[in-house]
């Protein structure tokens, strides 16, 4: 940094410093002041610049189901967090098994840290552990000062269907292409769904670790499917392989006139938000 000034002597000098970069801590450096008329000139001086971090704070309705938007959070699923201050920087996981901290932040759930996927300063993505049990949970975000506590009610289950564009079910056709309103799927055809918050499954699996590939999870508690209020065929449903939190469920879609029409999924008792589904016919 250079810092150019012309006057008379005495004079101040003031310089500033942008810390919304830095992480908290102590940083010390040099400044050199230089003059073309002192016999004395440059002077080095020693500056300290310390920087604090500010207390997390969580917004009204701050722990939401990732996918759906809803107060819906079970064991193992993914969840956002909105709030001020939440990480000093932006980063995202780039690797599993999920990290337990990124851009300097951390959440605690009943004590212990969760896996993140995404941390920013005003959300943070992440998945709730996976021995989790239904009931009040205490969640705490930690960006080198802690934040207040905030309970959350935990579900057994708590299916949130991913959108894109806030309308859409985000899926994919039989074809292995993105499904939306300028590509539908075709009656009679396979359509893979994704979802969240299956809650408990039939084996073990880690929180952060992703899916295994060589072999499918299900999730325990019964799972169905309505298209336009109408059930539909299920044909797999479980974690989606290689994936972390994230769950499918494949339907046969039912033989219908082609427009668009509202999916519910259901796990156990609980149904999920409606996700838009465009189809058309042979």
């Amino acid at each position: 940094m250079a810092v150019s000034a012309s006057g008379t002597t005495p004079a101040r000098i003031s310089i500033g410093v942008d810390p919304s970069s830095l992480d908290p801590g102590k940083y010390t450096g040099t400044i050199q002041v230089s003059s073309t008329e002192a016999s004395n000139s440059p002077q080095t001086v020693s500056v300290t610049l310390v920087v604090t971090a500010v207390a997390p704070q969580f917004a009204g309705t701050a722990v939401l189901n990732a996918a759906s938007g809803a107060m819906q959070i079970a064991p193992c699923s993914i969840v956002s967090i909105y709030g001020t201050n939440m990480s000093q920087s932006v980063e995202t996981a780039k690797a599993t098994p999920l990290p337990l901290t990124l851009a300097s932040a951390r959440v605690n759930v009943n004590g212990r840290p969760a896996p993140l996927f995404y941390a920013s300063p005003g959300q943070i993505n992440l998945q709730m552990p996976c021995d989790l049990g239904a009931g009040p949970a205490q969640v705490e975000v930690n960006n080198g000062l802690a934040s207040a506590y905030t309970t959350v009610q935990m579900s057994a289950t708590a299916p949130g269907v991913f959108l894109y564009e806030a309308k859409w079910a985000a899926a994919n056709n039989q074809d292995g292409t993105e499904h939306g309103d300028e590509n539908p799927a075709m009656t009679g055809s396979i359509l893979t769904v994704f979802f969240t918050g299956q809650g408990l499954l039939d084996g073990w699996i880690g929180s952060g670790d992703p899916a295994p590939m060589d072999h499918l999870m299900h999730p325990i508690a019964p799972v169905s499917v309505t298209l336009a209020g109408r059930p539909v065929e299920k044909m797999f449903v479980g974690l989606s392989p290689g994936s972390v939190g994230l769950a499918q469920v494949n339907i046969r879609v039912p033989d219908m006139p082609a427009g668009e029409y509202p999916l519910v999924l259901y796990v156990g008792d609980v149904a999920s938000n409606a996700a838009v589904v465009c189809v058309k016919s042979r």
